[in-house]
């Protein structure tokens, strides 16, 4: 499978797929940590695990629709470049 020329088909850049994933890391643990203490004091101790399987059945759900990656050139713009180099870019 080719690649494209088209600016859309192209992956962000190493470092902005890095702050995407600790953003969603982040925001996963805001979300779960807030959630259960209230599910838990209103609803029981079992409330919280319905919430865990929900979550993991939705992260499932979304994992089935993302594209397969496997084919594709990944370039890393930065990679010959020194970690100083590439926080000051």
């Amino acid at each position: 499978m080719s690649r494209t020329t088209d600016p859309g088909n192209t992956p962000p850049p190493t470092p902005m797929r890095r702050t995407g994933t600790g953003m969603a890391y982040a925001i996963a643990g805001v979300i779960g940590s807030g959630t259960a203490p209230i599910l838990a004091g209103r609803f029981g101790g079992e409330a919280v695990g319905w919430m865990l399987a929900a979550f993991g059945a939705l992260s499932l759900i979304c994992a089935t629709f993302l594209p397969e990656t496997r084919q594709r050139v990944m370039e890393n713009p930065t990679a010959n470049q020194t970690p100083s180099k590439v926080l000051a870019a």
